[in-house]
């Protein structure tokens, strides 16, 4: 077998998912074919999606060199790094993807874990809030958006940007579910409530709705109502009620 044909089915392993044949049929390239970065490279990224962050650092810092100007390569070094506990180190080669490919929603979002781990929350944000106008519906990037915000005392105005985020069309029930927990860590528990209640009306067989009202309804002194219904919400998630008893209690 060709070293194009080799690679490119150890590039589909790794796309699919499936590691281990990945990793065993760059393993054969490297046998076969003798080491090149090419190789290297796409280990990197397999020992990084195996949790080998280790492994990957030594091996992204072996051929950085090589890949200089590799967006890809860039971000994911930055990842490594970052999951390695080396923040400041993670930005510069996050920032330097992002001058190759300045609009990508992933690096920016990378960004702004790289600032958050450094506690440069205002900076954080301000990327987060990036990602989100490229990712308008990414319920997560608005999650990391709230969470910072609170971070530096701003959970009334983290409210306040997510329900406007509501209102101007991206209303889905991730997104209001999202809006409802807020409420719930800041103390509003009856706002949560009509959020969810409404909710349940309108997906009432949806099982993160149902968990979200359960916990709403206990914290706000409604647990035997909530136990009535606890049936129900563990069908949803395909379990015996007893199996989640302690959820309630």
């Amino acid at each position: 077998m060709r070293i194009e044909k080799k690679f490119k089915s150890a590039v589909e392993a790794f796309q699919s998912g499936n590691l281990r044949k990945a990793r065993a049929v760059l393993s054969d390239c490297v046998q076969k074919f003798g080491a090149h970065p090419i190789f290297d490279h796409l280990m990197c990224f397999i020992d990084l999606e195996d949790g080998s962050t280790e492994k990957a650092l030594e091996r992204f810092s072996k051929i950085s060199a090589s890949f200089s100007d590799d967006a890809t390569f860039l971000n994911g070094y930055g990842v490594a790094l970052l999951r390695s506990g080396r923040p400041t180190e993670a930005l510069d080669q996050i920032n330097s993807a992002l001058r190759l490919v300045p609009n990508d929603p992933d690096y920016t979002i990378n960004l702004g874990h790289a600032y958050s781990a450094s506690r440069e929350y205002a900076l954080s944000i301000k990327a987060y809030k990036q990602a989100l106008e490229l990712v308008a519906t990414n319920v997560e990037v608005l999650e990391f958006i709230a969470t910072d915000m609170a971070k530096i005392g701003q959970a009334d105005a983290s409210i306040e940007y997510v329900s406007k985020h509501i209102n101007d069309g991206n209303s889905s029930i991730e997104t209001r579910i999202l809006l409802s927990n807020l409420l719930v860590k800041n103390g509003d528990i009856s706002e949560a409530l009509v959020i969810l209640n409404a909710l349940r009306n309108t997906a009432p067989d949806n099982p993160d709705v149902a968990a979200q009202w359960v916990a709403a309804m206990c914290l706000a002194g409604q647990a035997e109502t909530a136990v009535r219904q606890f049936p129900d919400f563990m069908k949803m998630r395909g379990l015996k009620s007893e199996h989640g008893a302690t959820y309630i209690y």
